[in-house]
């Protein structure tokens, strides 16, 4: 059977069922409600999640457990603030369950942190682009000689998908 020939009814019915599992699988307590205090199950579930990826130190789980609590009002707190024009302190941004550090919420999040950028693999890589592009670079290749100029542009979301390499790949240009 060929997808030309699949019922568009059925491929959505299908496709629903797809998305609701998925839904399960990944929110089972469902999305948080701003200004709602999470529940003891939301939190123990939380809990559980941040501590199978290796993400809570030995003895913060107390600490972790109270920067969960505290988020709500947190946010409450920074939302009210920042519509009365006042400062909302900054933080790392991220989930909770990848990046404890977040918590509690509520703060104006940045998702870079300039040391931890690039990573010693990122590092690494960008180095190794660096060192081709200057292998490549026609100027190099037909006049034996290096190029004057050169443009590199950053993004800050292609820096967190590639632990810094671009940043990296920049840096060792300059060299």
């Amino acid at each position: 059977m060929g997808f030309g020939e699949v019922d568009d009814d059925f491929l959505l019915h299908e496709m629903g069922r797809y998305l609701t599992k998925l839904q399960e699988q990944f929110m089972p307590m469902g999305l948080h409600v701003f200004g709602r205090d999470w529940e003891l199950e939301s939190i123990t579930t939380m809990l559980a999640s941040m501590s199978e990826g290796d993400n809570i130190k030995a003895g913060d789980e107390d600490k972790v457990r109270e920067a969960l609590q505290r988020s709500p009002q947190a946010e409450m707190t920074a939302l009210l603030g920042a519509l009365n024009g006042g400062f909302v302190a900054p933080g790392a941004g991220n989930d909770p369950i990848r990046n404890p550090e977040s918590l509690p919420t509520g703060r104006n999040f940045h998702a870079l942190d300039g040391s931890l950028l690039p990573t010693q693999q990122g590092a690494d890589i960008g180095h190794q682009l660096a060192a081709k592009a200057r292998d490549e670079n026609p100027l190099t290749l037909l006049q034996n000689k290096a190029a004057e100029k050169e443009a590199v542009i950053l993004w800050a979301s292609d820096a967190v998908r590639d632990e810094g390499a671009m940043i990296a790949f920049g840096m060792d240009m300059l060299v």
